[in-house]
Order: structure tokens, then sequence, then C-alpha cells
């Protein structure tokens, strides 16, 4: 029989190189990625967020204006965590409105005891809010009475041009330059016993407040003042003749 012709040989397929296979992502780590140097957990999805953080501290400054009459001041805004930067731009923009150096009004919150408050942070523990102003957070007083003065145009003395805002501060000892919005008065003989705190702002005694506003407010007024302390039970008959023993010779006190 004749051979049968030989069959070529097939080459065979060269064998492909082995595919690493990728680690396995453990469990409950979705958002894992790869870095260099190896998986990396994401950062802690409970961490306060920008956003979160400036809220918390916006929250904290609210909460500060709220106990104080919508005021605060810079040393407080400062330790809410608001950045020195972040506060000038808030004053600059009029999200806080500046109604002393260094203190801010801080939101929506405004009272009749606001511009008190305010002025109480101004000048600091060795301060009271005194006469008229004292009046006012006492209650006896309106706001427009007790803290709206005239001022004169310089050009034309005689003249009166507006009113402006003025709270009364007296200085228990220290020295203060004049300043925008304050009538500064001398108060060495303050004793402790004639200050006393309302509403949160120290004021004299209301002994001591009729005794400062009668040296300021005319007489027409100063009844007003001294009838509504005595429906408050602030004072009473006996209480105002003890004060004008103890107080005669001051302006006011006859």
């Amino acid at each position: 029989m004749p051979t049968m012709p030989t069959v070529p040989t097939v080459p065979t397929m060269p064998t492909m190189p082995t595919v690493p296979t990728m680690p396995t992502v453990p469990t409950g780590h979705a958002d894992v990625t790869p870095r260099e140097g190896g998986l990396h957990p994401p950062a802690n999805p409970d961490a306060p967020t920008g956003s979160t953080a400036s809220r918390a501290i916006e929250v904290a400054i609210q909460e500060v204006g709220r106990r104080q009459h919508g005021v605060a001041s810079r040393a407080q805004v400062l330790a809410c965590g608001l950045t020195s930067s972040a506060l000038g731009r808030r004053a600059r923009s009029g999200r806080y409105e500046t109604i002393f150096r260094g203190v801010y009004r801080v939101g929506p919150l405004a009272t009749h005891l606001t511009h008190p408050a305010a002025a109480a942070l101004a000048v600091g523990p060795n301060a009271v809010i005194s006469h008229a102003s004292a009046a006012l957070v006492h209650g006896w007083l309106p706001a427009a009475d007790a803290l709206h003065v005239e001022r004169a145009d310089r050009a034309s003395p005689r003249r009166r041009v507006d009113r402006v805002v003025c709270a009364d501060v007296t200085l228990s000892r220290g020295h203060r330059r004049p300043r925008s919005g304050l009538r500064i008065h001398r108060g060495g003989s303050l004793s402790p016993d004639e200050v006393t705190t309302v509403a949160g702002i120290p004021v004299p005694t209301p002994v001591r407040t009729l005794v400062d506003a009668a040296a300021q407010l005319d007489a027409f007024t100063m009844e007003r003042v001294v009838a509504a302390a005595r429906r408050a039970g602030a004072v009473d008959r006996a209480v105002l003749a003890a004060a004008r023993s103890r107080y005669r010779g001051r302006a006011g006190i006859d």
C-alpha cells in the first residue's frame, strides 16, 4: 500500500502571561481607591466639613448675641471660632453691624437694650451704664428719651441739626477717651453697694440711678421717671427720703 503523506506539525500557541487579580475591596469601604503606597480608607465621614464647621461657628455666635440683646464683642466672636479676617469681611459687608469699635450687632435681634448692652461691652468691666440710659435699662424711661440727644452743627453751634444715639456710662475707675455714641461720666464715688445688674447689663441701683438721672433730665421727665420707679416697686417714699439725705448737695437733689 502506498504510504500516507506526513501531516505537518501545527505550531502551538504561545502561553499568555498570567494577569494579576485586583485586591478584594474590604466590605464597608466601597469608596476605597488605590493610592500610592497601597489602599487607604476615606476620611472619617463623621468629621465636620467646612460648611458644617462654619454653621457651628455661626450658631455659637448667634447664641452669644441672643444672651446679650443681639450684640457681641470682638473677643467673644473670635472665641466662637471665627477668624479675624472673616470678622473683618462681615463687618465691612454689613452682615455684622459695628456699633462701637470691637462691638457688633451679630444677628437680627435688636431691642431697646441693644445699644446699652453694646456700650457695656465697649467700656469693659470697670464701668456701668448710668444716668438716663440706666433708667431705660430699669424700664422707667423710653429709649427715645434715654438715648437720643441733639448734636450741634460745628459751623453754627446754636443750630441743632440731628439727633444721635448716645449711651451714658459711668467709670468706677480708670480713664477713657471720648468716643462717639458714649457720654462718659467719672464716678469715683460709685461704691459696690450702688451697683447691680439688670437684664445682664451693669447699672447703678435704683436709688443711685435716680440720683444720677436727676442731674441730667428736666423736671418734667424726672417726675415721670420717679413715678415709673415707684410703680415698679423699685423705690418708695422712705427710700427716696433716705436718698435725699445721703446725696444732698448733688445736682438735682433738693
